[in-house]
């Protein structure tokens, strides 16, 4: 999957919830295909990254940020 990060956002938005955590999505279309961001992260840092693109499987990442 080629992520273009020069592409041009669309329906980007973040929530807070109440317990601290960010909930972030945005759209993004390369020319190549579309795909949807989405980015848990929670207040002791741990973080959730999943994308799901029209012409590919879905991918997710698990991490931690410092």
């Amino acid at each position: 999957m080629n992520h273009d990060f020069s592409a041009t956002i669309a329906n980007y938005s973040m929530t807070q919830s109440k317990d601290g955590r960010y909930l972030i999505k945005m759209n993004v279309d390369n020319g190549e295909d579309e795909m949807i961001y989405q980015l848990e992260i929670f207040s002791n840092g741990r973080s959730y990254v999943s994308v799901w693109a029209k012409e590919r499987d879905p991918i997710s990442y698990t991490g931690e940020i410092e």
